[in-house]
């Protein structure tokens, strides 16, 4: 197949599947993420965004900002948000190889 210089090859990254448990953490409004997902492996430094209706996570590579979140080896995030409590799925339509979209309303 030529490509031509309009034509871009098209990114396969496989189909993302896994989920998320949200669980209390230690005061009121901290909640523990456990990623069950190999989208968060091989990787240390992600952004987490909770807009009141899923959790965007995004992975840093070059510069690490501030606010951004350390994955340790024990693969918990504690994060500051009113998150539902539970386990949820991996939106595989909105996530790509940079940002996985977790819906927990």
């Amino acid at each position: 197949m030529n490509l031509n210089e309009t034509q871009k090859p098209q990114l396969n990254i496989g189909a993302v599947s896994g989920s998320i448990r949200i669980t209390k953490a230690a005061s009121f409004n901290q909640r523990a993420i456990i990623p069950h997902c190999n989208w968060f492996d091989n990787h240390e430094y992600f952004i987490i965004k909770d807009d009141g209706e899923k959790i965007i996570f995004q992975k840093c590579f070059m510069e690490v900002p501030k606010k951004a979140y350390r994955l340790p080896k024990t693969k918990v995030f504690t994060v500051l948000s009113d998150a539902e409590l539970g386990t949820f799925e991996i939106c595989a339509d909105e996530t790509n190889e940079d940002e996985a979209v977790v819906y927990y309303r």
